[in-house]
């Protein structure tokens, strides 16, 4: 069905107004959907592409503390004293860590630490509950926020992993353009399966708008002189 959507080839959906809208445009418009793809793919890496993606996502330390990934939850729901309740994207549950994800698409709404602390709050609060992840001195808990990280972000985390101390709380951060150019680059050094998953990745952010990085200013005017040296070598060339 990726494909289909990636390709333009899923049709479109009926909506209630009478107008339509194509699979692939619907896809751009949910980040929920952006989120299933690439969190969806991470189990089917083999171990060492598994932990390669992690170190990305929180770092090589942290990633091979955790080990391996057991469990994955997409949307799990914690319940609030209100009767509400708060609903991180992703839930990994790996050999030595919990990892909560939230995740902001490239376009919309920035992150924000109340949403952060909501989110680490009751799940801390009904595993405390129910007594789990406790009492294993391996154990960690990590917070990854992915896209739309403010300036302030690490005054913010340093907070919440002073108030989360006893879980042993650390906060993550990472950027969908960064996260897709160090995917690529290691998609071009993978000669085995993990390759199709990369790559699928690399479609899907491209349907996002995140695409290859524009290089900065100065390499660009540099290969503007590169350009014109080569052209005034060259002109008034003939040939024989």
């Amino acid at each position: 069905m990726f494909k289909a959507v990636v390709k333009g080839k899923a049709g479109r959906i009926q909506l209630e107004n009478g107008s339509s809208l194509s699979w692939r445009d619907l896809f751009r418009k949910r980040e929920d959907l952006l989120t299933a793809t690439f969190f969806g793919r991470l189990r089917y890496l083999s171990q060492a592409g598994e932990q390669k993606v992690l170190a990305l996502l929180l770092d090589q330390d942290a990633a091979t503390r955790a080990g391996a990934i057991k469990h994955i939850e997409f949307w799990p729901k914690f319940s609030k004293e209100d009767q509400g309740y708060v609903e991180p994207d992703v839930l990994m549950i790996c050999e030595n860590a919990c990892v909560l994800v939230e995740v902001k698409p490239p376009f919309g709404g920035d992150q924000h630490i109340g949403q952060w602390k909501h989110e680490i709050t009751q799940a801390t609060k009904e595993w405390a509950a129910d007594g789990l992840f406790t009492g294993d001195d391996q154990w960690q808990l990590h917070f990854l926020a992915l896209g739309r990280n403010v300036p302030e972000w690490k005054v913010n985390a340093r907070s919440l992993e002073e108030k989360f101390s006893q879980w042993k709380l650390r906060v993550h951060t990472q950027e969908w353009l960064p996260l897709r150019d160090c995917i690529a680059k290691i998609c071009e050094q993978e000669a085995g399966r993990d390759r199709f998953i990369y790559q699928d990745w690399l479609e899907a952010l491209q349907l996002f708008g995140v695409s290859k990085r524009l290089l900065p200013f100065s390499e660009m005017e540099m290969m503007d002189k590169v350009t014109m040296d080569v052209k005034h070598l060259f002109m008034g060339w003939e040939p024989l």
